[in-house]
């Protein structure tokens, strides 16, 4: 159970921020298992519930083998929602779906968290799958071959062949049978969230006497956006096999062919070597204060293709004859962009044909107008581009 970060609650001044009968709901189904260390927990309905907070957080900190798979499940889901941000998505979630979550005016993102949590748990599971999404940062993209039709709504029967095949391929890969898949529809895109499991791991519990070795099969998170009006496949996932995976299943299973998403590259680097300083504009692009070219990676057209990487706070600065030798093709580039109200820069990684690595997701928006307002995104008419397929 090491695996087991609960850092927002495993401070006790952040569990005395919960309706402490909010928080002996939570817990009081696995009373049994915090009799066993020590804590007494009230049942609901109680007058005057109080909670050991100090011996909560000692168990928290230090999770054990016999904690109930249900109770580690609902202090992860609450852990990850109890912020800002995570109050944001429930509540959005909640009004959109038009669920009523019980909250008072002076209530704290862990309050909100935990009550939502009580009131409609696979509620929470969907909206903890959906703000799981907004963390990944770099997406590898596929082109479609023919026609994209939109997938609203996402046909139930092709979503239950994608678990399967998932299933199948995850338990012959000593991953189990875990893959949950949860889909969202925001902006113009439809996005999928595949929860699975990971290779076994094995840690030594220290607080056993003699120390004791367990092991556990940690969760993963893989991510695809689909864009019908691009006809653009968007994966993040843990390796290329799985890139490639996934890709296929998509074609497979919502447009017939596995091939489907094996269109031209996304992305070009032409404009750095064509415009030179001037492919870094950027004042047409509200929300964008300035763009530098900080990294390039390039190959080398000498015996055995010796691959490079140049570095530094301004590119075309540091290099004003050419950011890469006359016989280099360039293959990345590392971008700092200053976004209006952000404290500081954040990068953006562009690795032709079709990888793009954020520093938030949410960057992506602007991040991509920019791309298109200065050339590096492809037309979508263009061919003779590099095939984006993963074969």
């Amino acid at each position: 159970m090491a695996a087991l970060s609960l850092r927002r609650l495993s401070n006790p001044e952040n569990l005395q921020k919960i309706d402490p009968r909010n928080l002996a709901a939570l817990l009081h189904p696995h009373q049994a298992y915090f009799a066993r260390r020590g804590i007494a927990i009230p049942p609901p309905g109680s007058p005057n519930v109080h909670l050991d907070h100090a011996s909560l957080v000692q168990v928290f900190l230090a999770p054990d083998r016999e904690m109930p798979l249900d109770l580690v499940e609902s202090l992860h889901i609450v852990n990850e929602l109890a912020s800002p941000s995570g109050m944001d998505a429930l509540l959005e979630a909640a009004r959109e779906q038009e669920i009523a979550i019980e909250r008072l005016r002076t209530a704290t993102p862990l309050d909100v968290a935990v009550r939502a949590c009580l009131q409609d748990r696979a509620f929470v599971e969907s909206v903890h799958q959906r703000h799981a999404l907004l963390k990944t940062h770099g997406y590898t993209y596929f082109t479609a071959t023919g026609p994209a039709a939109a997938l609203n709504p996402v046909p139930e029967a092709a979503l239950d062949a994608l678990r399967r095949d998932l299933d199948d391929y995850y338990a012959e890969h000593n991953r189990g049978r875990h893959c949950r898949i949860h889909v969202f529809h925001r902006g113009g895109k439809t996005w999928f969230t595949v929860r699975h499991g990971d290779a076994f791991k094995r840690a030594v519990d220290i607080e056993t006497k003699p120390a004791a070795i367990f092991t556990y099969r940690p969760e993963c998170f893989s991510t695809m956006v689909y864009v019908a009006e691009s006809g653009e496949l968007g994966i993040h996932a843990s390796s290329k096999r799985e890139l490639d995976l996934y890709r296929k299943l998509m074609g497979r299973h919502f447009f017939g062919f596995e091939e489907f998403f094996c269109g031209p590259g996304r992305f070009t680097l032409a404009p750095l070597l064509t415009k030179g300083p001037a492919s870094l504009a950027c004042s047409d692009v509200s929300g964008i204060e300035w763009v530098k070219l900080v990294e390039v990676r390039y190959e080398r057209a000498l015996p055995n293709h010796p691959r490079e990487i140049r570095c530094a706070s301004d590119l075309f600065d540091s290099y004003p004859h050419g950011i890469v030798p006359s016989d280099a093709r360039l293959l990345g580039a590392g971008f700092k962009m200053k976004f209006r109200g952000a404290r500081g820069a954040r990068r953006l990684g562009l690795y032709p044909p079709n990888e793009a690595r954020h520093s938030r997701e949410g960057d992506a928006v602007l991040t991509e107008q920019w791309l298109q307002a200065r050339g590096f995104l492809r037309p979508q008419a263009e061919t003779g581009a590099d095939v984006s397929c993963g074969n």
